[in-house]
């Protein structure tokens, strides 16, 4: 099972719908079927002998991700029935 990052659309209850970069699984057809629940960032870890140069090539897969068409959450099988549940409804006392 391969991965990439790419970008995610998750709506989060009435709120508002995210835009974010995920890490994406794919099954042994090339289709989507899971992706980190939490969104993910570009970072290297020094203490690991990591680099500037690794974080530059980081960063390129991040911007890849925005050349391809963006997924949405509940359309990937795992994890995409909680993007309804990160968000609660408007407290009915506030106007």
């Amino acid at each position: 099972m391969g991965w990439n990052h790419r970008i995610v659309r998750t709506v989060l209850g009435n709120c508002y719908t995210r835009l974010a970069v995920h890490e994406v699984y794919y099954d042994p057809a090339g289709r989507a079927e899971s992706v980190t629940l939490d969104p993910v960032c570009p970072l290297v870890n020094e203490t690991d002998g990591e680099t500037l140069g690794d974080l530059v090539k980081e960063l390129a897969l991040f911007a890849k991700a925005a050349t391809l068409p963006i997924l949405n959450m509940e359309e990937i099988p795992e994890f995409g029935v909680v993007s309804s549940l990160l968000c609660l409804p408007p407290d009915e006392d506030e106007s």
